[in-house]
């Protein structure tokens, strides 16, 4: 993982060659193939990566089911799915 920053912030990831999209410069798509090729430690902490099945030019392809993973430190990651969310507002609602 390749991670240029300007000014502090992330304006490129690269991983395994690929130039990853990102949408706000805080947010990234990282096809599911290129997940395995990541190194926790290198992973940096103020970005929030969205698994994806691919992307081609300005198409992203998503899961049926988005999640998003977070590096908190260097031994814990945040994986988290907006299923999880559904499903805790229609408990509260119900």
């Amino acid at each position: 993982m390749n991670i240029k920053r300007s000014y502090g912030e992330i304006i490129e990831i690269i991983v395994d060659c690929l130039s990853l999209n990102t949408d706000d410069g805080e947010t990234w798509y990282l096809p599911k193939d290129l997940i395995s090729s990541i190194l926790l430690k290198d992973m940096p902490e103020d970005a929030v990566f969205y698994p994806c099945k691919f992307y081609e030019d300005n198409f992203v392809q998503l899961d049926s089911i988005p999640m998003h993973i977070q590096k908190i430190n260097d031994t814990k990651v945040l994986v988290s799915s907006q299923v999880n969310y559904i499903g805790l507002i229609a408990c509260i609602l119900s």
